[in-house]
């Protein structure tokens, strides 16, 4: 991608803020009233309620991101764990360079047996590249505001960005020259 690794991650921390304007699919399903986030020492979870998705306006997101909760954990600085019923898959973020990263994107499933699981996963493979790509148009995007010169810092939501700022503070912490 052509981003900084941290801009990917704070993508994905921000507390669902995007979802609905960027993954309007996705956004079908997820409850974003209830959505949460919590922190703990290194990780966050970020959690929302599903609900059934309409097939006839997307048949891929309401057969392959289904169950009673979406779950979305990250572990510091750069693993990220997305979990679905019968579906799990992780991010895990390289940086290469102060604007260029790469995601390595791996799928599990709790049955691949059978035509059925074999449809199931490819549907739910073939989601997660399109929210994926969503994501790198988002991405990439920032990237090229935060070089622009009219870029200046704002301040984070305390309601949704509660993960973005434990993250920075993580990062701020390990970055600090000792004495």
């Amino acid at each position: 991608l052509a981003c900084n690794w941290k801009v990917f991650v704070d993508n994905y921390l921000d507390g669902g803020y995007h979802v609905n304007s960027v993954h309007p699919t996705l956004g079908s399903v997820l409850q974003y009233s209830e959505y949460r986030t919590e922190c703990f020492a290194a990780t966050s979870l970020q959690s929302s309620p599903l609900r059934p998705g309409d097939p006839a306006t997307d048949a891929d997101v309401s057969d392959t991101r289904k169950g009673d909760l979406a779950r979305y954990a990250w572990a510091f600085p750069n693993v990220m764990v997305n979990l679905y019923a019968g579906v799990m898959d992780t991010n895990v973020v390289f940086p290469l360079g102060p604007d260029r990263c790469r995601v390595m994107i791996d799928f599990y499933f709790a049955q691949r047996d059978g035509a059925e699981g074999q449809a199931f996963a490819a549907r739910s493979v073939e989601l997660g590249h399109r929210i994926q790509l969503e994501d790198v148009g988002i991405c990439e995007d920032v990237q090229r505001g935060l070089g622009s010169r009219s870029y200046s810092t704002g301040r984070f939501s305390v309601r949704r960005e509660v993960a973005v700022h434990h993250f920075h503070r993580l990062l701020a912490a390990r970055l600090q020259v000792p004495g």
